[in-house]
């Protein structure tokens, strides 16, 4: 998420924690004129830390159980075939108890889990798809059980060490075992970075260069099926979130939009997990009300849950335990996240330090996996850094030390069994005198003339005006933008992206280097590439073709500006729910036939395969193709969507 209150603009993102921004310690105003390049290279190579607090032996927490499924394979692969048009087993989804039963553990395996942990006085819930447990208890007695203290307690080889020795289980148990979650949740060396950087406040503008709901329904084709009543009635849309919002403000703003205001409406789900930080924990988020929003306004009469966990910080147990109380509870037939969970080399780094178990790539695809067998869309947001982003080289005391690599992707938004929603740009023209006093300062009149990739405005002045990068090194800040996309390094190109023109081959045009100094009039290059291939389909997320938002402050105007990659989203979800609400069967996972439709003559896509002013800072159009790694299949044609879909 992009925040501007008038125009709040964090251009690192090193955490991810949103996808992506977050606005945390750094801030620079605009009267804070002057950053040298050293303090920028410092900005840019190293971050403070959070860390998580500490936990007293008395204090209730939780970790999972996470057991292995039954025939893996086929769990995966019919996931696939339940969103397969074709396919024998086309659209026949299954309940979470349905999965549980084919896929799950035996209930004498799972009684004997529970039966176990009873007795060394933890409390249990069992997910439907009999696949995770669930435990709750004191902080002193999980560190019995387990021979370790939770303040330091770390991941081994032995699956069930996590100090010094390793304890007792039963072998029957130990059989069934695939790992446990969250056990090292309270160890200081969970870490956090925290790199980002608020830049200047401006507000007068908010209502010159926002738009509202119509702004994605008109764009993309959606206002036509509402005008036909198809407008989420009878679905709900589910939004993922760590932090809370003031539903006066949601509510506020649906009645602006014309959406329902029925009080019954918008519910909250609030779900079992771990504390980082409570001093953190925001109960009137930006973020989550922009969510809610607009999932809220783009399907006006659907339901909207949030599946809120108290944290503020993801960490992996507390985003498996969302997304497995929204598919266990089968009430939403769209699904949203705004949330990531870090840099893939990041999480390596983080995995090798013992902070999280081996399995922990495989324990996501599983758990995401669950939504598309029950023919639950879910969307992700592909970040707001562009091709790649900053990770975490090494730690040393309370700072990381960084990296950047365009091979540098949030595990979550990359995962190949949800669908990623990368960034576009609308056409616009500002003259200098409006954005004089913004964050985008004195740089003359700039303009879109097509929708293009999302990629940073100020490479193009830059071009014209390289003077501005002396006078000002702050605006190498400023260049770290874009949709993300790209290839992933960790997932395998999945079966529904091969052989479709585009995907592991691309064009791109190296913009920056490490250390975010422009590269001017950088040559086009090509070339090939492996993995999963990320976004999928992309609509409007730039900071200069923003969204409206209420939410009411005290001493500042309500109506803000919103962007990113994370306002795509929940407007997906939304949008699915308004095509669900016109059909039989839920539409399920849309990646397993996107691919396939987007190669077709009637195409409900529009490709921006331009190869000129077309770019998320790396990756730019494929001509000729029908995906680029910049904006993925392209825009999406609703009404068409609507009439090819199977």
């Amino acid at each position: 998420m992009i925040r501007m209150k008038g125009l709040w603009l964090s251009m690192l993102a090193i955490s991810a924690v949103i996808t992506g921004i977050n606005l945390n310690n750094i801030q620079v105003s605009a009267k804070a004129k002057g950053l040298s390049n050293t303090q920028v290279n410092a900005i840019l190579t190293k971050s403070k830390l959070y860390r998580p607090s500490k936990i007293k032996p008395n204090q209730e927490t939780t970790f999972d159980v996470f057991l292995k499924p039954k025939n893996e394979s086929q769990y995966f692969q019919e996931a696939l075939d339940v969103n397969t048009p074709g396919n024998s087993q086309f659209k026949h989804y299954l309940t979470p108890t349905e999965i549980g039963n084919k896929f799950g553990q035996s209930n004498s395996v799972i009684t004997g889990w529970t039966s176990f942990l009873k007795k060394h006085g933890l409390k249990t819930i069992v997910s439907k798809n009999k696949r995770v447990i669930f435990v709750s208890g004191k902080a002193g007695s999980i560190g019995k059980l387990f021979k370790t203290n939770l303040n330091s307690a770390k991941y081994h080889h032995n699956p069930f060490q996590f100090g010094k020795v390793g304890p007792k289980f039963p072998k029957n148990l130990s059989k069934s075992l695939l790992a446990f979650g969250g056990m090292a949740d309270h160890n200081r060396d969970n870490v956090i970075p925290n790199a980002d950087l608020q830049l200047a406040k401006i507000s007068p503008i908010v209502h010159r260069v926002g738009g509202y709901t119509t702004r994605f329904t008109r764009t993309y084709h959606l206002s036509s099926l509402l005008e036909k009543g198809f407008n989420g009635k009878g679905n709900a849309v589910g939004i993922i979130s760590f932090e809370g919002i003031h539903k006066s403000n949601v509510f506020h703003f649906w009645k602006h939009e014309h959406a329902s205001i029925s009080p019954a409406r918008y519910t909250v789900k609030n779900v079992q997990g771990n504390f980082f930080n409570p001093k953190m924990i925001s109960n009137d988020s930006g973020e989550a009300t922009m969510d809610v929003e607009y999932a809220g306004s783009v399907a006006p009469q659907a339901n909207i849950r949030m599946y809120r966990q108290k944290s503020e910080m993801p960490t992996f147990l507390n985003t498996v335990n969302l997304f497995n109380m929204a598919y266990d509870e089968n009430k939403v037939s769209s699904l949203s996240s705004s949330w990531g969970l870090q840099s893939n080399k990041t999480n390596a780094l983080m995995q090798k330090k013992g902070m999280l178990p081996k399995q922990y790539l495989d324990i996501l695809s599983l758990t995401f996996a669950q939504g598309d067998l029950q023919g639950i869309s879910t969307f992700v947001g592909s970040g707001d850094t562009g091709a790649g982003s900053y990770y975490v080289k090494r730690i040393t005391k309370n700072h990381a030390f960084l990296g950047y690599s365009q091979h540098s992707n949030d595990i979550i938004t990359t995962n190949p069994w949800l669908t990623s929603c990368g960034g576009t740009t609308l056409p616009y023209f500002y003259k200098g005198a409006m954005l004089k006093k913004s964050e985008f300062g004195n740089i003359g009149n700039i303009s879109n003339k097509n929708e293009r990739a999302w990629g940073s405005n100020f490479i193009k002045v830059l071009q014209s005006k390289p003077e501005l990068l002396k006078k000002d090194p702050i605006i190498r800040l400023k260049l770290t933008v874009g949709g993300g996309g790209g290839f992933s390094e960790i997932y395998a190109t999945p079966s529904y992206q091969k052989g479709v023109p585009g995907v592991n081959t691309f064009n791109a045009r190296k913009l920056l280097t490490k250390y975010n100094y422009p590269i001017l009039n950088a040559p086009l290059i090509s070339g090939t590439g492996q993995g999963r291939n990320f976004p999928d389909i992309s609509a409007n997320a730039d900071a200069l073709t923003p969204y409206i938002v209420y939410q009411k402050e005290k001493g500042q105007s309500p109506w803000s500006l919103g962007a990113g990659t994370s306002i795509v989203g929940p407007q997906m979800a939304g949008a699915i729910a308004d095509l669900n609400s016109g059909r039989s069967t839920r539409m399920g996972f849309l990646n397993a036939q996107i691919y396939q439709l987007a190669t077709t003559q009637n195409s409900p896509f529009n490709p921006l395969n331009s190869t000129t002013d077309n770019n998320n800072m790396y990756y730019t159009g494929q001509p000729g193709t029908v995906y680029n790694q910049a904006s993925g299949l392209g825009t999406v044609n609703f009404e068409k969507l609507f009439e090819e879909y199977k």
